[in-house]
């Protein structure tokens, strides 16, 4: 082959191997001419040189003009790219030639020197508009969904297959088509076959229901093809002749990759805090409350940074008040903290219709465990109610595309969430240790409740039966199990149909404890008797236990001495005639009340008093109790030792036992074992109302008082003398004031506190250095008072010793600085007896129609002796 000779190669019919730009841009150039060259050859090898080229439609030409001549046998192969036609040319002009031509340089005649044809290849038709589409509900890798398979045929066909090359692990063997035309005859895995009447450049769809979809996600890669003539052998299917088909088609759907939630709760704050909510923390969550979410997932395709993360569970609302997003550490499972947490970095963008949505800063890793949680507010009854199905969480990532990039197809669990009831209890009265009646007023939801359970607070109690009006609602009342943290529940009975409405009455009744618990709240869950499913609940502000008021009791704490015990109380019930009182007293408290040992200071008529039983004294009330103030006395004998359990109570009860008031648990006095004191009696002059009246009142020390060492926090340094109410001293100077005694040290200068027209204080100043303490032997102090119009029903004289070292000294019989105190019964109007002075040995009571007072025929003496000075004399 020389320089001038040409070569023509031209193609079957149907073939373009001109470039698509050379009938205008480039004439001639050829579609993707390369020349190939041996093994090792570079990107410009040629084997011609010096040699052109050209092409046309169907031909292409060698103009050689090579120096020297190309030897025989010499290898001159290119390449081009072309398309194939829609179908395969006829058999008769099914040829590539190759013809190899001499020119005649003077006319341009062509004579073949060699010439050589070669059978074209089989071209299998390509289906046109290939379009293939996930349509089903579920989108994620390994979910069972739909795929729309879309196609025009070229050639006439009686079946086609489909076969998923990638993502790996699809499966058709459970699918169906949706057309009756179209008929699945042949399954294996990731191919199947489905028979259907196909004709050339007609459009068709298929749906193929119940496919497994692929492992892991990604873009998808289908081979489809249509055949005619295929057969079963044996059972084995022949395929016949490949009419049209699409290889590696890549332009499909690209499948999600899968959410695996591996760990999820909701949680309210209850359940964050179950120490300080014991009964909420163990029910369900209430819906329209807030609470958080919790999700541990892990992605089977790579989320990158830009990615976004999506989570909604409508119409649960998602809030910016709380999102965290970590990295669990490899190998912890659950949502415990106790293993540090690295922060996944995020950036919320938008919180709204029922969807949160953060941006990824950096990549999520496939298969790596991550953990989110997330504030929201659960939805209302009514927004489940139209909701009509189960409420399911949807995590998904996405890149902004179609179809997310892995998702769980909102396939998580059901949280379950109860309605919030309205709930309230109320009860008339509710006095310490008392059975009462409670009402219970409950609103249910849309739901029914067939059983009630009411939650008591801690120490309240329920009976057997404890129904007491239930009308045509409630059936039945009696204990149930308690919580585990002690507290009491009561299980009510519904009619069959359960509650749909409030019940208009219902009372049940409760045992109070002897004191308020700190936590008041009452419970009440509403269950369905046949499933033990908590349907609803609800809180209540609770019960107030109401002790007596204005109670008190004053005692001194002086053991081996025989003292007067005084109770004062106020009642807002009335009790009729055969009612009574119980003191509780401590252990050793040894109490004495017959005869002048009780005192009915302000009391109805008493048919006396039982002290029997030495911890439990009764005072019988031979007539009604009205809500009005009250006092009285009993004797006492403080024990050596300190009480175990130093609280006193009073229970006024009916006389069916049961408590209509009470004070519960009040504070004991102190043993003061060290001193050895009685109170004296309260002796006065006259007791005319409005009028003035001296009276006097001391104490005895039976031993002399222990010194700084021996009792260093039982030494008195002031004397408190308390006048009942109403009453007023008339001591306006020192020289008002009459120490009986002479043996009592006086602070100097100022030792008579008198400002206060209602007390006074006698401060002292004991010897320290010396040791010196007070004697044994009476101590006694005179005063002018003005009596009062009327009397106070509390008409008690108090006299308190007081220790020292307490700022402001001893002002108030409850001031931590007293150490005892005596409470003294005073007198009543015009109660003087003949012949001077008056002594109180029994208290005045309005409820009497008159009292029997002691003339002491010595106290004239003793006013009259060289013993009574006034206090300036010292």
């Amino acid at each position: 082959m020389g320089s001038g000779d040409v070569i023509e190669i031209r193609a079957p019919p149907g073939y373009v191997l001109a470039d698509a730009l050379a009938m205008t841009d480039a004439p001639g150039r050829c579609s993707g001419f390369r020349w190939v060259g041996p093994p090792g050859s570079d990107d410009f090898y040629s084997p011609l040189p010096f040699s052109s080229y050209r092409c046309n439609t169907t031909s292409m030409t060698f103009s050689i003009e090579e120096p020297a001549p190309v030897p025989r046998d010499f290898l001159i192969e290119f390449g081009l790219d072309i398309d194939n036609p829609l179908r395969t040319p006829a058999r008769e002009s099914n040829f590539w030639t190759c013809t190899l031509y001499s020119v005649d340089p003077a006319t341009d005649a062509r004579t073949i020197k060699s010439a050589k044809a070669f059978q074209g290849w089989t071209i299998v038709p390509q289906l046109e508009a290939v379009d293939v589409q996930l349509v089903g509900p579920n989108i994620a890798a390994e979910s069972v969904s739909a795929i729309r398979v879309s196609f025009t045929a070229v050639s006439n066909a009686e079946d086609i297959a489909i076969q998923v090359v990638s993502p790996s692990n699809f499966n058709f063997d459970a699918a169906t088509t949706d057309a009756t035309d179209q008929v699945v005859f042949l399954t294996n895995g990731p191919l199947i076959r489905i028979r259907m009447s196909i004709v050339a450049d007609q459009r068709y769809s298929i749906t193929l229901r119940g496919v497994l979809l692929g492992r892991e996600g990604g873009q998808t890669d289908i081979h489809l093809t249509t055949w005619r003539g295929g057969l079963f052998q044996s059972g084995t299917w022949i395929p016949g002749t490949k009419q049209d088909g699409k290889l590696n088609f890549r332009g499909g759907f690209r499948l999600p990759g899968l959410v695996v939630v591996r760990f999820d709760k909701l949680e309210n704050p209850f359940q964050q805090d179950p120490v300080t909510y014991p009964v909420q923390s163990l029910w369900l969550h209430q819906m329209g409350r807030p609470a958080y979410a919790e999700f541990h997932f892990h992605v089977t395709r790579p989320a990158a940074i830009g990615h976004f993360l999506l989570v909604s569970a409508k119409p649960y609302e998602p809030t910016y008040r709380l999102f965290r997003m970590t990295e669990a550490p490899q190998g912890v499972t659950g949502s415990s903290q106790s293993t540090p947490r690295r922060a996944v970095q995020n950036e919320v963008v938008r919180v709204d219709s029922g969807e949160l949505r953060t941006r990824l800063l950096e990549p999520l890793v496939p298969y790596r465990v991550y953990e989110i949680v997330l504030s929201v507010i659960s939805p209302y009854a009514a927004q489940v109610q139209a909701h009509g199905a189960p409420i399911r969480w949807r995590i998904e990532t996405t890149d902004g595309a179609r179809l997310p990039v892995n998702t769980n197809d909102a396939n998580s669990r059901e949280f379950p969430l109860v309605e919030e009831y309205g709930f309230r209890v109320e009860a008339a009265r509710s006095p310490p240790d008392a059975e009462i009646e409670v009402s219970i007023a409950i609103q249910p939801g849309l739901n029914p409740p067939t059983e009630l359970r009411v939650v008591a607070p801690l120490l309240f109690n329920f009976s057997a039966n404890c129904l007491v009006y239930g009308g045509d609602d409630i059936l039945a009342c009696n204990p149930g199990n308690p919580m585990p943290d002690g507290r009491r529940t009561a299980i009510l009975t519904t009619r069959e149909e359960g509650l749909r409405s409030q019940p208009p009455d219902v009372r049940i009744a409760v045992r109070t404890p002897q004191q308020a618990p700190v936590d008041k709240a009452w419970f009440i869950e509403g269950l369905d008797v046949f499933t033990e499913a908590q349907l609803g609940w609800g809180e209540a502000a609770g019960l107030d236990v109401t002790q007596m008021s204005d109670t008190s009791v004053t005692y001194p704490g002086i053991p081996g001495v025989l003292a007067r015990m005084v109770w004062r109380f106020r009642t807002q019930v009335m009790v009729r005639a055969g009612g009574f009182l119980q003191l509780s007293l401590p252990a050793g408290l040894s109490p004495t009340c017959n005869g002048a040992y009780f005192e009915p200071i302000a009391l109805p008529f008493s048919a006396g008093c039982n002290a029997r039983d030495p911890q439990n004294v009764i005072i019988y009330l031979n007539s009604t109790t009205v809500p009005s103030e009250y006092a009285f006395g009993i004797y006492v004998t403080p024990p050596a030792v300190p009480p175990l359990r130093n609280e006193v109570s009073l229970r006024l009860k009916d006389r069916f036992g049961q408590v209509r008031d009470a004070a519960m648990k009040l504070p004991g006095m102190p043993i003061q074992e060290k001193l050895k004191i009685r109170a004296l009696d309260l002796h006065w002059t006259a007791s005319r109302a409005e009028r003035p009246s001296v009276v006097t009142l001391g104490f005895e020390a039976i031993d002399p008082l222990p010194d700084l060492v021996v009792a260093p926090v039982q030494q008195v340094s002031e004397i408190l003398i308390t006048l009942p109410v109403g009453f007023t001293h008339l001591v306006d100077r020192v020289t008002d004031f009459t120490f009986v005694n002479e043996d009592m040290p006086f602070a100097s200068p100022t030792f008579l506190d008198y400002m206060q027209k209602d007390r006074l204080r006698v401060i002292l100043n004991l010897n320290r250095t010396s040791w010196t303490t007070l004697k044994a032997g009476s101590y006694k102090f005179r005063f002018s008072v003005l009596v009062p119009n009327p009397l106070p029903i509390f008409n008690v004289w108090h006299l308190s010793l007081c220790m020292p070292n307490f700022p402001g000294g001893c002002t108030r019989i409850t001031d931590p600085a007293v150490l005892v105190t005596f409470a003294i019964p005073g007198f009543g109007v015009n109660e003087v007896p003949a012949g001077g002075f008056g002594i109180a040995s029994h208290a005045a009571s309005p409820f009497r129609t008159g009292r029997t007072a002691l003339a002491l025929s010595t106290v004239l003496t003793l006013l009259g002796s060289s013993l009574a000075q006034p206090l300036s004399a010292f």
